[in-house]
Order: C-alpha cells, then sequence, then structure tokens
C-alpha cells in the first residue's frame, strides 16, 4: 500500500483528502486561510476536525495574524508537511480540477485517490480487499461500494476482475476434505482488481468475431469461456470440438493422457457459476497483460503469459513451487494457455489484415514477432485491455453475438486494413458508445493452421 495511506491511518476521510489537496497545489510554508481549507472539500461543520487532525500530525501549524481592528484575532496556518511521499507525482492538479468538474463528494475522490497512488504501471491496481481499502480510506463499507459504482459510472476506473470466493474441494471420498493451499479445508477468496483509466489517451475500439464457444455444461452461463475446462477435463477428443477446444488440447497433451486428474473434475464440479465469471475476468487480464508486454516489447517470447503469471493470478499466496499439491493448479495452467490463445488470435486477426502485402501469409516466428512489435508505439504508456461485454456486429454477410472486445491507445489503421461495422454493445451500464467500430473475422482453419505452424512449431 502506498505510504501515504499508511503514515495518514488516523486521519478521517476529509482530512486526507485535504492533505492529498494541500500536497498537489501548494509547497512547505505556504500560509493557509480557513477559505482555503473549505474550498479543497472540507465542509464549514468539519473544519475544526480537520484542522485538528492535521495539526497532530504536523501537517500544518497554528498561528496568529495581528490586525488593528477590536475582536478576536484571525487564526491562519503554515503548511508545513514534509514527509516523503509521491502523491504530487501520480496526481496532478488537472486531474483534481476533472475530479472537481464530476461534482463528486469527498469520499468518492479518495477512493480515485486510493486507485491513483497504488496502480501498476499499467494502471491496475490488485491485491487489496474491500475491507482493506476502506479501512485505508477511513469509510464504511457501503461508501466504498457507492464511490466504486459512481467511479466506474463516470468512467474514472474500471473492473476488470470481480472477486469471489474458491470454493474448498470436498473429496469424494468419505470424511476426507482437501484445502486449496497444502491440506488446509479454508475456501480462498479472491480480491477485486481494479483499473485506472488514463483520460490523457483515445481509446480505439477493436472487434474480433471469434468461433462460437460450447461449454457443453449444464447449470452454467453458455457465454462463459473457461466453462469449457470441464468437457476438456472429462470428454475424449472428438471431431466437432470448437477451435479453442482443440488448440487447448494441442498445447497440453496431459489433457488426453489415460491418467485423470479426478480430483481437479471434481474440484471444478463444484464451484459455484460465480467463479467461473472469475475465471473468465483473470483469462481477459491475462491476456491484455500479456499483449501490453509484446507490444512494449517487454518480451521477447511468442507465449508471453506463463504457468507461473496465471497459477499466482489464481491462487496466491500459494507458492508455485509446491504447485504439484495443490487443487485448482491445472485449471492455472488451462487459463494461461488460452490467455496465450486469445493473444494470437487477436494478432493473427491483425495480421491477416497487415498493409505490407510482402509479409508472407505463414511467417516465420522471428518474422511474426517482429511484426507485432512493430504494432507497438514509442510511447512507453500503452494502454491496451480486453473487455468482457456482450455485443452483436451487423454486417451483410455477419451477424454475431460472440466477439472479443479490444479497447486500445494504439491506432493500427496505419499498419492494419480497416473495415468498420454497425456494433451495439447491449449491456447498459457499458460506456462504449455503439456504431461504426472496426471488426476482423477470419477463418478458424487459417487460424489453427497458423498457430501449429509458427507458434507451437520449432522452426525460425
Amino acid at each position: 500500500m502506498n505510504k501515504f495511506f499508511t503514515s495518514t491511518a488516523s486521519l478521517s476521510a476529509y482530512s486526507k483528502w485535504v492533505l492529498i489537496c494541500l500536497i498537489v497545489d501548494k509547497t512547505t510554508g505556504d500560509e493557509l486561510s480557513k477559505n482555503d481549507f473549505i474550498k479543497r472539500g472540507c465542509p464549514y461543520n468539519k473544519f475544526s476536525v480537520v484542522v485538528d487532525e492535521l495539526l497532530n500530525i504536523n501537517a500544518i501549524s497554528k498561528f496568529k495574524v495581528e490586525h488593528f481592528k477590536r475582536g478576536r484575532p484571525t487564526l491562519s496556518y503554515n503548511f508545513i508537511y514534509d514527509k516523503p511521499n509521491d502523491v504530487s507525482k501520480l496526481i496532478s492538479s488537472e486531474m483534481l480540477a476533472k475530479l472537481e468538474k464530476f461534482k463528486l463528494r469527498v469520499p468518492v475522490r479518495l477512493v480515485w485517490s486510493f486507485f491513483a497512488l497504488n496502480q501498476d504501471e499499467h494502471g491496475y491496481i490488485e491485491g487489496f480487499t474491500m475491507a482493506s481499502i476502506a479501512k485505508a480510506c477511513g469509510l464504511e463499507s457501503p461508501q466504498l461500494k457507492t464511490a466504486i459504482k459512481l467511479l466506474k459510472n463516470g468512467n474514472l476506473i474500471s473492473q476488470p476482475v470481480t472477486g469471489c470466493t474458491i470454493k474448498k474441494y470436498y473429496s469424494v471420498t468419505p470424511k476426507v476434505k482437501k484445502g486449496l493451499i497444502g491440506s488446509e479445508a479454508n475456501n480462498l477468496k479472491r480480491s477485486s482488481v481494479f483499473k485506472i483509466k488514463k483520460g490523457n489517451q483515445a481509446s480505439n475500439i477493436y472487434l474480433m468475431v471469434i468461433p462460437l464457444i460450447n461449454s457443453q455444461i449444464k447449470n452454467k452461463k453458455p457465454n462463459l469461456y473457461t466453462a469449457v475446462f470441464l468437457p476438456l477435463l472429462l470428454d475424449p477428443p472428438h471431431r466437432r470440438e470448437s477451435l479453442f477446444m482443440e488448440l487447448l488440447r494441442l498445447e497440453n497433451k496431459w489433457l488426453d493422457s489415460d491418467t485423470k486428474q479426478k480430483d481437479e473434475i471434481q474440484f471444478l464440479k463444484q464451484q459455484p457459476t460465480q467463479v467461473f465469471d472469475y475465471f473468465d475476468d483473470v483469462l481477459f487480464r491475462l491476456a491484455s497483460y500479456g499483449l501490453l508486454r509484446l507490444l512494449n516489447k517487454t518480451g521477447h517470447v511468442l507465449k508471453p503469459i506463463s504457468e507461473e503469471d496465471a497459477f499466482n493470478q489464481i491462487l496466491s499466496p500459494a507458492n508455485f513451487e509446491f504447485m504439484a499439491a495443490i487443487h485448482g493448479r491445472l485449471i492455472s495452467v488451462l487459463i494461461g494457455s488460452f490467455a496465450n490463445l486469445l493473444i494470437h488470435y487477436i494478432l493473427f486477426n491483425l495480421y491477416q489484415n497487415r498493409c505490407d502485402i510482402t509479409l508472407p501469409t505463414i511467417p516465420s516466428k522471428q518474422e511474426y514477432l517482429s511484426w507485432v512489435t512493430s504494432l507497438g508505439c514509442t510511447d512507453k504508456n500503452i494502454d491496451i485491455e480486453l473487455i468482457k461485454t456482450p455485443t452483436k456486429v451487423v454486417h451483410p454477410d455477419i451477424s454475431s453475438i460472440e466477439n472479443l472486445v479490444i479497447s486500445s491507445s494504439i491506432d493500427f489503421s496505419d499498419k492494419v486494413n480497416i473495415t468498420n461495422m454497425d456494433v451495439d454493445f447491449r449491456d447498459p451500464k457499458s460506456n462504449l458508445e455503439s456504431g461504426q467500430h472496426p471488426v476482423f473475422q477470419c477463418a478458424p482453419d487459417s487460424f489453427a493452421h497458423f498457430y501449429r505452424a509458427v507458434i507451437t512449431s520449432e522452426r525460425l
């Protein structure tokens, strides 16, 4: 957690917010009047409390201003907060002005500040429970939930991953219970992941039509990507498997072995639909992260998501070194494989529509990787995210409700031939605007051939 929130644990929400504003737009030694506090969000009825709390942590000092009129001398204050912090680096005065324009209440602004101060290099905030965020901000749980809802409605943050509780595994063997981590029979609570919206970057929306993913599972939502893991684990391969099931088998030869992981199958069967929703969120989060790695040129491998990446997202704080003893480990392996498949399905759709016709239809690994990295730009603050939202694409030759939605700060139009189609974003809570957007489609067999020839082959 950012040092600002750990060092101001004793402050109320209003005091924290006023101090953040003072750090951003004041310098040590500046004189402060009562009006300086009020215009920074301090209510009149909380002025005394805010001042006392800031005095107690030596953020301000008090002195009297002498004057020649009768009456009590006016109290003024000096701003003396000098503790090391990076508040002014991560929060700009322009952003504070934007929050003011939204007319958000102080608790909502403070929650946004918590996210801004605890984001990683790509704008993600993860590893914090709702209780820990509420405590850090000095808010009650209902206040936090309201603040997050308002920030999402204002398109100031997104929530790529919604937390859940992964149920402990009950063995089919009577009187035997095994937990997710080691042998402890405990549920595993997973926290949500949030993302700060970068308002200074233009967002380009792209859609990839995908083949129907048939989960073949009763009592599970049909549009859940990761629900396909059950038939993968349970059933032998057959001719009419979907594209992604076929390629997941290709990537994970152990699926077709005679030694089925019965405990893993039972573990997956016992999970409620909310857990599959969570697995889908993690899948999209990992795919977004892998695309960032490739486009930022921070990795030179064609499979940017490792088994450890997926394992840590789903099963931390369990130790990856003891992966074999943990239920859910094979699910994390499949999610990592699936994330790499989605990454290259997206990139193949772009490559298939490349402007450079001199490149071969089936490139070598080096040619493909070089082209992929050329899609990036010199700006290291590339933003790209897969968004899980219901859509419908309508075109004379296409009518699809199975689509990947990608939001990116990169405009691919100088490297890729674009075809705009009518897109209907069907979630009324979504901030995405229906209308004309670039849509890509490829033949499943073409991608399968490409994936075998380029991604999984040994040739360079």
